[in-house]
């Protein structure tokens, strides 16, 4: 394992601004458009079982965040604040953190960006991606998952995220989402974004964000 710090940046969440001060959407909430029929599924599972989806899902967001934190910190991220988390979204959290910390045990990390929130002018939208830097000797834009799986919407969100890097003249060698869970009996999975999936991910991005602001014109 190898971890290093180049050129890094932390910063708080913020309002995406063009340099006009426009407010413009976030990736995520454009991607937050596409139809996610697995969260039906699931949904529907949890209330037969009786399960209250809503406390089930902040307790779940906790914990993801502080497993995106603590995993971060381990390449040059601050560090974190447990006092925001509770004794059991920590202990969820840490196993994510562990099965990271095994994966990089094989792998060689030199951090450039993290946590960095760019704007695009052009397509006046703005994001936040999680690690860009040397990965194995080649750079690569990471994206950090603690999800029960990778879904399409994620292959969405990371195909603008590379494009954003691009317009800013950042090279990108390869596109990888790393997904860790925070389950005792899932592993991780190490997910290599193709040119092909990038292409087709950007491709759906562009007709959500035009989806996002024809959804303005439509007043009932």
């Amino acid at each position: 394992m190898a971890v290093k710090s180049g050129f890094k940046r932390a910063r708080a969440h913020q309002r995406y601004r063009l340099k006009d001060g426009t407010i413009v959407p976030g990736v995520t909430t454009i991607v937050g458009l596409l139809n996610k029929p697995h969260l039906v599924a699931w949904a529907n599972k949890m209330g037969l079982q009786g399960i209250d989806t809503t406390a089930y899902t902040a307790a779940a967001a906790g914990a993801g965040t502080c497993a995106h934190e603590m995993i971060q910190a381990m390449v040059g991220g601050p560090e974190v604040d447990f006092s925001k988390y509770t004794g059991e979204e920590i202990e969820a959290a840490q196993n994510a953190a562990d099965k990271f910390r095994a994966w990089l045990e094989k792998h060689e990390m030199l951090t450039h960006l993290i946590e960095e929130q760019m704007v695009s002018e052009r397509y006046r939208v703005g994001g936040t991606i999680d690690w860009y830097g040397e990965l194995d000797g080649r750079l690569a834009l990471v994206d950090i998952k603690t999800s029960g799986n990778i879904y399409a919407e994620h292959i969405i969100q990371v195909a603008a995220y590379a494009q954003m890097l691009k317009d800013e003249k950042y090279p990108i060698d390869g596109v990888r989402i790393l997904r860790f869970s925070r389950e005792d009996n899932d592993d991780h999975r190490d997910f290599v974004v193709t040119d092909r999936l990038l292409e087709a991910g950007f491709g759906i991005f562009l007709r959500l964000r035009d989806v996002y602001d024809l959804r303005k014109e439509i007043k009932i």
